[in-house]
């Protein structure tokens, strides 16, 4: 493939990529599953951070490393930048992403004229696990 073409190609996966986060930000609540729970636990975290007493009298941190203690981590740090509902949109656009820019770097990974097989992985971008 010429490196025009190439060029041509990755431009265009990127376009695509960036229109996949469309579904997450012109909705005002995301409708995913869990979403809320794992906002609320997020939230729950950064008042446990600031030293809230009252939060502190019910809750404590179990940093035991559990299912989808990532997402409360990243959550809460999209928490200092940004409210609840932004934050939740931050995150979702980054694994969004990281998905689709993990499936560009594999397409190329033996062959860089497979890139674009990595259009093919578009349609699982907004898969079950995500939901």
């Amino acid at each position: 493939m010429k490196p025009a073409a190439s060029r041509w190609l990755a431009l265009l996966f990127t376009a695509t990529a960036l229109l996949h986060l469309l579904p997450i930000w012109r909705v005002h609540y995301v409708p995913t599953g869990d979403g809320p729970s794992h906002l609320y636990n997020a939230v729950v975290l950064q008042e446990l951070g600031a030293g809230s007493a009252e939060m502190a009298r019910l809750f404590r941190i179990d940093a035991r490393p559990y299912p989808n203690w990532l997402s409360h981590a990243l959550l809460r740090l999209a928490l200092a930048a940004a409210p609840p509902l932004v934050a939740e949109k931050l995150v979702l656009s980054v694994i969004v992403l990281l998905f689709l820019a993990a499936a560009w770097t594999l397409a190329g990974t033996v062959d860089r004229e497979s890139r674009v097989y990595a259009f093919l992985a578009m349609p699982f971008a907004f898969n079950f696990l995500l939901q």
